[in-house]
């Protein structure tokens, strides 16, 4: 695969590609301090067609807070890569004054079902993966984190834009913290984005992966667990590398 591929991907224009104001709330991050919350609907991209994904148009809400106890804006943005729409803003008045006049909140689209397995969440990477592996002609954006990626790209260009025209300030840098599978999405972003100064990935590591895997399963009620994980299924056709019998 060549290594360019996903920044061709990424940086090729999408006519899809749009965001519209929805509305402006005040909401109180302490007993001081209150925060603006900017909520905004953005269309990233489509990835496939019809008959390949049910829904190819990639939709998005775009939370973007301004910390009114901040004064003039900085040009750091906090973006925070979700897998779910969650309406909670939590107390981040400690980040916000220390680092951050801006924080958006992304919520990512990769929970779309794929035609009509209707497969969805981390199993859209498993399913997406094996598709790539087994036919040796099909193209590199078939990979669930192609579009993602260009997700994130897209929120930060209309986090800047809107910025830009609400407010006058320029955001030029961004730290990206992504949860679960939105930590793999912020090193692959960092990678093909300059404006990316820092990542925050918090997701499981695994050094050793069949080792961990049988860890894991000899632990006390950790199968139960598992059972739970979508990936589960995947993790058993593993198999163990020849070093580990040794």
């Amino acid at each position: 695969m060549d290594l360019k591929a996903l920044d061709e991907f990424v940086n090729l224009p999408d006519p899809h590609y749009s965001y519209k104001f929805l509305n402006r709330k005040t909401v109180p991050i302490s007993a001081e301090a209150a925060s603006f919350v900017h909520t905004i609907q953005m269309t990233s991209q489509k990835w496939l067609d019809e008959s390949e994904v049910d829904k190819p148009v990639w939709t998005h809400r775009l939370l973007i807070l301004r910390d009114l106890s901040v004064g003039k804006m900085k040009k750091d943005c906090l973006l925070v890569i979700l897998p779910d729409q969650n309406d909670t803003i939590h107390d981040k008045e400690n980040v916000m004054k220390s680092v951050f006049a801006i924080i958006a909140t992304q919520t990512s689209s990769y929970n779309h079902p794929l035609g009509h397995k209707n497969i969805k969440g981390d199993d859209i990477v498993a399913y997406t993966f094996w598709e790539f592996l087994k036919n040796e002609t099909a193209p590199a954006d078939v990979l669930v984190q192609f579009p993602m990626v260009k997700a994130v790209v897209r929120a930060m260009d209309t986090v800047t834009d809107y910025m830009k025209k609400k407010y006058k300030a320029d955001v030029t840098e961004f730290t990206l913290v992504g949860l679960g599978l939105g930590g793999w999405i912020s090193w692959l972003t960092a990678a093909v984005d300059q404006r990316v100064k820092a990542i925050a990935p918090i997701a499981m590591d695994f050094l050793n992966f069949t080792e961990v895997r049988l860890n894991w399963q000899s632990s006390i009620s950790i199968k139960q667990v598992l059972s739970k994980v979508s990936y589960h299924r995947q993790l058993q056709a593993v198999p163990s590398h020849p070093s580990s019998s040794e």
